[in-house]
């Protein structure tokens, strides 16, 4: 195993992306990174809607370490139902460690911090995989952190 795949052994990586060419490049350079790939198409017709803008519990969002979104869904091409910005709400306020893919015909583009990382479209390979690496990182980051408050409240 090399050192690319140790980085995503464990992680579990939620891949919301309605483009069927899109999701299997973007799941392949993840897999061969070691992360395991959770593939969800996003809000879907007839409605397009989905578990999470339904206010529901979706078993894939509860799972992940980190969910890659792209910002323009099937709901945003036939602008009706769950827009791509408000699933990017949700799980930035459910605490989840994003990678939002965009570009500047995105009605709304988020900022970029600690939780939430940027990569244009096209995507391109590396500029992606060094967006998800990042927030590997700041997920271990924040466990060792946790670990260390832990030891010092002892």
């Amino acid at each position: 195993m090399s050192a690319q795949e140790d980085l995503g052994q464990g992680i579990r990586v939620l891949l919301v992306e309605h483009d069927q060419d899109v999701a299997r490049n973007l799941d392949g350079w993840l897999e061969a990174e070691g992360f395991d790939v959770y593939g969800c198409p996003g809000p879907t017709a007839p409605d397009y809607s989905c578990l999470g803008g339904r206010d529901e519990s979706c078993p894939l969002e509860a799972i992940a370490d980190i969910i890659v979104l792209d910002m323009r869904q099937a709901s945003d091409v036939v602008m009706r139902g769950l827009p791509g910005w408000q699933l990017a709400l949700r799980y930035y306020e459910m605490g989840k460690k994003l990678v939002v893919l965009l570009d500047d015909d995105d009605p709304v583009r988020p900022s970029a911090d600690d939780a939430l990382s940027r990569v244009r479209r096209p995507v391109e390979k590396e500029p992606f995989l060094r967006a998800v690496r990042e927030m590997v990182q700041r997920i271990n980051n924040e466990s060792r952190g946790r670990i260390s408050r832990r030891v010092s409240l002892r």
